[in-house]
């Protein structure tokens, strides 16, 4: 398998991750494969970081820089223009939260009472704006 094309050690061959530290000899410890095949994995780099106190040193696979899709539409945003905050926060005090609930329950709660009450006063605008000219 170390001589594959699409497979490769996590630790390459003559790379090594561990200094004994009586004899100063330098070894390799394999952990598992890496699939590389076609793209950007075959980019990737492997090197080894510092010293931190353990028997081996830490293996660094670094990834290449993909830079992300182009935005294909303007992104969803919240109006406010046509909303009423005030009527908003008045709507949000007038709602009590069961006490009795564990503190998992309260965030789920809370989570639905601002999306239904947002929902109530503002909008979401998922469209891009006319133009003026």
């Amino acid at each position: 398998m170390a001589d594959s094309d699409s497979v490769s050690l996590l630790t390459p061959l003559g790379l090594p991750t561990r200094i004994d530290p009586v004899s100063g000899n330098p070894s390799t410890l394999w952990k598992g494969f890496l699939c590389l095949e076609n793209g950007p994995l075959l980019l990737t780099t492997i090197t080894t970081g510092p010293y931190m106190r353990s028997d081996h040193l830490p293996v660094i696979i670094a990834f290449p820089s993909v830079p992300p899709p182009p935005p294909t539409s303007r992104r969803p945003r919240w109006s406010f223009k046509k909303g009423d905050l005030v009527s908003f926060q008045t709507e949000l005090k007038s709602i009590i939260p069961p006490t009795t609930l564990p503190s998992d329950d309260k965030i789920h709660f809370l989570t639905e009472v601002l999306v239904t009450v947002r929902s109530h006063h503002f909008h979401l605008v998922t469209s891009s704006p006319s133009r003026s000219f």
